[in-house]
């Protein structure tokens, strides 16, 4: 049995089925359909039993499948003789195609020699039947989902082993891999592949041994398998089929050919073994392949189309494989029955399926919710297909898409700019102290509390747009998806934008010649718009950029590289020194990113970087010049890869994500949270990783969509990044004396892009060397390094209230006192009466005391007055002279007395009050 051919990674997607039961699913399907699958839990997950047909024709054991990549309901089985469809999910099975039982001309094979070996279904929907028949590969096809059938199998040659039939992404391209002999040991293979991009209208037949370079005749191996990518140039059967690349499993390894199997080349893939089978996700991210090795359990794995390599032992010898979301997002089925998925980030693989009957041949879809189908083919009874699809839980809804603007089918998909938003002030960084004045006396101190604002840091983007022949169907897109990221980051974000656009060098068969004669309008790099604020200006720059639609035909899309080059660096490159060229870049078309901003380029293509080693003789900058230029000068880089699987545009080379994801990780620009980016709820960017999104393009046809989906992808990358550095508040001059610290001494990891507002205690003091100062402290809030904000303080550390000095009292001098004159011995006073009542007995020790006392006691009254008069006065005197005021013990106290002349007053006034005092003690004791 031949597994179904693998769908593209990034739309064929399934990886948000792998978490959750799919309940919710089945209830769904009872109302929609009128019936009830069944369910079963394996290995911790549920899936759905979708059920198999009852066939009129042969056995009823189940040997191929398919489902419609965009219509999953839409199933297909077959039991190798005849092929049942539901439109259902399997409530309804009918046959739509049997092997005849007798030959007729429509179909000259029976029963008897042709079996259907596998059944696949295109993007669009046609149906491709292979038989293998003993006289040739059967190929029937039908347009209408298998309502009618038609061969296409004429010219196409015998084969004696089972033929292989590979689809190409691009509508009616398919190639038929038979083997027209035996394979002998030692002999060249006679394979041959036999091409049609008529949908088997022709046949060109390829012998493969003449795309080889033939040194002996074992140099050809044997093919096992072939896939094949998208054509690249349409037109001519002939020239479509050369486009298209070509990948064989071979006895001897992987092979590729880029020209439709005219040359082959092998592929490092590290392998001692043959080659069993070969899976190709030619809509996703740069092209995955895996390569199932023969007779060992490991899967080789490439993100990039073989250019590197990933070696993953798988839990048993792996049977098929099919690709989900997120880069090298694997699921796999072995030959033991049971189904895993490899997560992307570990390499490690987690049980999908391990109980029960085996699963065989592992499928995906390509709907905006991704389903993974399995089938039970046993060859008995009770063979089914089984159905895991996502449920979607606590998640937001998918951003509606904007509808078009009536005159956008008109042309230009934007006829008139979108009106901006108002601009929305975000302030600037303050520091403020809760005082400006702070007084000390010396040797106290004072903590202050500051409080600090930091508005957003400015975030710079540069939108670099592919306008080349691939953004036929992103043109509109891509400038909607701009003003969706200025209208919503603008909103959270201090966002400064500008645009510029890319094409690329040209070649061709003349390209020196064509360097100076361009087509009209081409270009290699523009600036549209320099980095500025987001207003209307910005809004009408985006109206005005211009694809290949408006401006002739851009020589390419591979100008990346240089473009990123030049919105760093402005060097400029001229094509000759001595001739003028159109695809000449002048100096200075920098982004003009602000050195206080976060600088981020945003580059958004559908093609790959030209480099000199990929075109030989390519003017533009390399991978090693810009990853350079990205590193010195800070500029941040993401990229977002435009998945044209969808359209004519898909690219035939390997794609651009895995460059994107070169220069993310060079500009060290990566996520800081996990990121969905096309709301399918699978994680694309996990934490740690590149941020580079993939925009699924809209499909054919839809050349003016105004899905913001683009925008919404972008929006969530820039938001999710973050520039932290340590924030800290002190004296502008280190080391002012005046302050003494700081609490906290710094927030170390302060996330700058969402500003921020922070608090500090400085605390501030008066030291002996700054008594009797003022000095002015200016606070400087520092982001790093730099200086982002300041404010004064005035710090005042006055002397001690001096006391005024105290001019001590004039003391009048002293009165003389003259010496008294001796008394003589008075005798008995004649005035004086006699005693009438003399003492009797009187006290001999006052005998003395009873003397006559003459002149009314002058000389002892006078010596008692002049006693406390001195001892006042030797008092002042000795507190002047030691610099104290008088009747005063400190000198940090007030005097309570008087100074001045009021002071000399008051001393004369308590002279005389002590003289006077001290006459009435006397008179007293008399």
């Amino acid at each position: 049995m031949t597994p179904s051919r693998p769908v593209g990674r990034r739309v064929s997607t399934l990886g948000v089925a792998l978490v959750v039961a799919a309940a919710s699913l089945v209830a769904q399907a009872v109302a929609d359909n009128g019936c009830t699958p069944a369910s079963v839990g394996r290995s911790g997950t549920t899936w759905t039993r979708v059920g198999a047909p009852a066939f009129a024709h042969g056995t009823q054991r189940i040997v191929g499948y398919a489902v419609d990549p965009q219509v999953p309901e839409r199933l297909y089985a077959t039991n190798g003789v005849a092929l049942a469809r539901t439109l259902d999910s399997g409530c309804h099975w009918a046959e739509t195609f049997a092997v005849p039982a007798t030959p007729t001309p429509a179909r000259p094979y029976t029963t008897l020699t042709a079996t259907v070996l596998s059944v696949q279904v295109s993007d669009e929907g046609s149906v491709y039947l292979l038989l293998d028949d003993a006289t040739q590969p059967r190929v029937v096809v039908s347009i209408d989902a298998g309502e009618t059938w038609t061969s296409i199998d004429h010219g196409i040659g015998p084969s004696t082993r089972p033929p292989r039939l590979a689809l190409s992404p691009t509508e009616g391209t398919l190639f038929v891999l038979t083997h027209p002999a035996p394979a002998v040991a030692g002999l060249p293979s006679t394979d041959v592949i036999y091409a049609s991009a008529d949908t088997g209208v022709t046949w060109e037949p390829l012998p493969v041994a003449a795309g080889f370079a033939l040194g002996a005749p074992t140099d050809v191996p044997a093919f096992n398998d072939l896939v094949a990518g998208p054509a690249f140039a349409l037109g001519s059967p002939a020239l479509q089929v050369l486009s298209v690349p070509l990948w064989a499993a071979t006895e001897r390894g992987l092979y590729q050919s880029g020209n439709g199997g005219q040359a082959w080349r092998p592929l490092s893939v590290a392998t001692p073994n043959a080659v069993a089978g070969v899976q190709l996700s030619v809509a996703g991210t740069a092209s995955e392949i895996a390569v199932i090795e023969r007779g060992a359990p490991r899967v080789f794995l490439s993100p990039d189309t073989g250019d590197s390599w990933n070696v993953v032992d798988s839990p048993a010898q792996v049977e098929a494989v099919a690709f989900g979301r997120g880069g090298l997002n694997v699921f796999a089925s072995t030959v033991a029955g049971q189904v895993f998925q490899l997560d992307a980030r570990t390499l490690a693989w987690k049980a999908l399926w391990r109980d029960g009957p085996a699963m065989r041949s592992v499928v995906t879809t390509r709907t905006e919710t991704p389903e993974l189908f399995g089938c039970t083919c046993e060859g008995r009874a009770g063979d089914a297909i089984w159905r895991r699809t996502a449920a979607k839980i606590a998640t937001p809804p998918r951003t509606p898409v904007l509808p078009a603007p009536p005159a956008a089918q008109a042309g230009g998909c934007m006829p008139e700019s979108a009106k901006a938003p108002p601009r929305k002030d975000w302030g600037t960084a303050t520091v403020r102290p809760a005082e400006d004045l702070v007084q000390l006396r010396p040797g106290m101190r004072k903590t202050m509390p500051v409080a600090l604002h930091l508005p957003p840091q400015r975030l710079d983007v540069y939108f670099l747009a592919d306008m080349g022949p691939r953004s036929l169907f992103t043109y509109c897109p891509t400038k909607h998806g701009q003003v969706y990221v200025a209208r919503e980051l603008g909103k959270i974000r201090n966002l400064r934008a500008g645009l510029g656009e890319f094409g690329d060098y040209p070649s061709g068969t003349n390209p020196q010649e064509s360097l100076f004669v361009p087509l009209s309008g081409d270009f290699v790099y523009n600036r549209e718009r320099r980095i500025g604020p987001v207003d209307q200006t910005f809004y009408d720059a985006v109206r005005r950029q211009r694809n290949i639609n408006q401006n002739g035909a851009p020589s390419g899309d591979g100008g990346g590289l240089e473009a990123t080059f030049q919105a760093v660096t402005g060097l400029g490159r001229l094509v000759a020194e001595d001739k003028r060229s159109p695809y000449d870049i002048a100096a200075g078309l920098t982004g003009g990113f602000a050195p206080d901003s976060v600088p981020v380029i945003v580059l958004m293509t559908g093609q790959r970087f030209s480099t000199v080693d990929r075109r030989p003789g390519y003017l533009g900058a390399d991978f090693a010049t810009t990853e350079l230029a990205l590193k010195r000068s800070g500029v941040r880089f993401l990229g977002v890869w435009l998945d044209n699987a969808r359209n004519k545009e898909a690219a035939v080379e390997p794609g651009g994500h895995a460059d994107l994801v070169r220069l993310a990780k060079a500009s060290g620009t990566l996520s800081t949270r996990d990121i969905d980016c096309q709301d399918d709820e699978f994680v694309d960017i996990h934490r740690g990783d590149p941020l580079v999104c993939d925009y699924i393009a809209p499909a054919e046809g839809q050349f003016e969509s105004s899905d913001p989906m683009l925008g919404v992808e972008i929006t969530r990358m820039l938001a999710s990044l973050e520039n932290r550095a340590a924030v800290t508040v002190g004296p502008l001059t280190p080391g002012d004396p005046a302050v003494v610290d700081v609490a906290p001494r710094a927030y170390p990891s302060v996330e700058l892009l969402r500003g921020a507002d922070l608090g500090y205690g400085v605390t501030f003091r008066c030291g002996l060397a700054m008594t009797g100062q003022t000095r002015t402290v200016t606070l400087a809030a520092r982001v790093g390094a730099r200086v982002v904000a300041t404010a004064d303080v005035t710090v005042t550390c006055p002397l001690p209230v001096p006391v005024p000095p105290r001019i001590a009292a004039a003391l009048p001098p002293l009165p003389q006192v003259p010496a008294p004159n001796p008394v003589p011995h008075p005798g008995p006073n004649p005035g004086q009466a006699p005693n009438p009542a003399p003492n009797p007995a009187p006290n001999p020790a006052q005998a003395p005391q009873a003397q006559s006392q003459p002149v009314s006691n002058a000389v002892p009254v006078a010596q008692q007055e002049r006693e406390p008069q001195l001892a006042f006065a030797r008092a002042a005197n000795e507190l002047q002279h030691n610099g104290e005021h008088p009747m005063s013990a400190l000198r940090e106290r007030r005097s309570r007395f008087p100074t001045g002349p009021a002071g000399a007053l008051f001393a004369m006034c308590l002279v005389a009050a002590t003289g006077y005092a001290s006459r009435c003690l006397s008179r007293s004791r008399r």
